[in-house]
């Protein structure tokens, strides 16, 4: 994330800026108790969410720091799916252009294996898609998600290839709760980026189960 939107997230929480020193920039809420931020402009996510929960800080100031960057004591289990979908998809185009492998993809009338491969399926339109799914353990959706999208440099040729080859970029979160309450949280720097893509946000929820029964693998 932008070592600005970091340090705005710290501000609204009632930190601030103490004092500057060396490659780094201190903030707390009083001069004993302070976290030091790198004056990087981009903060990847595990040290913002480290930053958010300094345990220096006393139980309740960390609490309220805590956000949808941090990972959910609601939800067992979550990954995202990036994809691009269309009837004149070309995958091994959108692999070249993005620089990344596919999970999955498939051309219209494709023939393949159902997962269970029993049954053959004729693929009804083109897909292309990344996952975090078996790569990223995660209760959040928001490290999935980011983990899952192109990287800024991406974003205009993600946006090129759907004029190109006519296709929707979305996002599909999958989550399944562990409390029975709450629910995902994403942050505005994550939709705007979902939004820069021109891509739609989705969420499949599953669960809780009372016991393994119907759980996915």
């Amino acid at each position: 994330m932008k070592r600005r939107d970091l340090e705005r997230h710290l501000r609204e929480h009632g930190a601030r800026l103490l004092r500057e020193a060396g490659n780094h920039s201190y903030w707390g809420f009083d001069g004993e108790r302070s976290t030091a931020v790198p004056r990087h402009r981009e903060i990847d996510f595990r040290l913002a969410s480290k930053i958010c929960a300094d345990p220096r800080r006393t139980a309740a100031k960390r609490a309220v720091l805590m956000s949808s960057l941090d990972e959910s004591p609601h939800c067992e289990e979550a990954h995202a799916t990036f994809r691009l979908v269309g009837h004149a998809l070309r995958a091994d185009e959108v692999t070249r252009r993005l620089g990344v492998d596919p999970d999955f993809d498939a051309a219209r009338n494709e023939l393949r294996r159902s997962r269970s491969q029993r049954r053959a399926i004729r693929q009804p339109t083109g897909v292309w898609y990344v996952s975090t799914d078996h790569k990223l353990a995660s209760t959040s959706v928001e490290r999935p998600g980011l983990a899952a999208s192109p990287h800024r440099t991406g974003e205009q040729r993600v946006a090129a290839l759907c004029d190109e080859q006519e296709l929707r970029a979305d996002f599909w979160c999958f989550w399944v709760p562990a409390t029975g309450h709450g629910g995902p949280e994403v942050s505005p720097e994550t939709l705007r980026r979902i939004a820069d893509l021109g891509a739609s946000l989705g969420f499949d929820f599953y669960g809780p189960w009372e016991d393994d029964e119907g759980a996915p693998s």
